[in-house]
């Protein structure tokens, strides 16, 4: 359930006590939460998502948000190794988010995943037709498609001049984003504070109204 933690700051994670392994490797004798938090600032909000299995209590989650007045937007970890795969994947999602009013974008991480994920050794034309094709079948449905990245990852893995009608959501932990192409929000740091959360959080700027 969404539980709010401050005036600005709402918990919208879930408790999953069944998986075993973290990443595959480290024990989880007690389970693991999904912490996932939407902070507000003047109705703002960024959230990460939850493994699958959990989607109806996440999506639970976003209802409350959007009851509470917060705009909010979705990120999408793929593992898509063809255009085919990136259509049904962009499917599900648009399936899951069906009814909800989504401020901002549906933002697609094509980023390597953890030990050999299936979609790690993409070479850079793939990745980028897997993008392509996953944002066009978002903005195809009426909504907006982006793109989350490192600026190296961009830079080096992905064929931006077959992408530039998409926004970026450029990850870039630094004093300055460093990156020429365009994008809309730059993610400046993981290692940020928040009042009335414990531990680090992602902190972002946002440079495009989308609501």
């Amino acid at each position: 359930m969404m539980q709010k933690i401050s005036n600005r700051i709402y918990s919208v994670g879930v408790n999953d006590h069944d998986k075993a392994l973290f990443e595959g490797l480290w024990p989880l004798p007690y389970g693991v939460s999904y912490n996932s938090y939407v902070v507000t600032a003047g109705k703002v909000a960024l959230i990460d998502t939850v493994e699958s299995g959990f989607e109806e209590e996440f999506l639970e989650n976003i209802e409350g948000a959007a009851a509470a007045g917060v705009e909010v937007g979705v990120y999408f970890f793929t593992q898509a190794i063809d255009e085919r795969e990136a259509v049904e994947e962009a499917s599900m999602v648009l399936n899951l988010v069906s009814g909800y009013n989504l401020s901002y974008p549906i933002f697609i991480d094509t980023e390597n995943g953890s030990g050999n994920a299936r979609a790690n050794g993409l070479d850079k034309a793939t990745r980028t037709k897997c993008i392509a094709a996953f944002c066009k079948t978002i903005q195809n449905s009426g909504k907006t498609a982006g793109i989350y990245a490192s600026k190296s990852w961009l830079e080096n893995n992905l064929i931006m001049s077959y992408l530039n009608q998409y926004d970026v959501w450029l990850a870039r932990y630094a004093a300055a984003p460093e990156y020429t192409g365009p994008f809309t929000i730059w993610q400046y740091t993981s290692k940020g504070a928040v009042d009335g959360i414990s531990g680090y959080v992602d902190r972002n700027i946002g440079y495009k109204r989308y609501y």
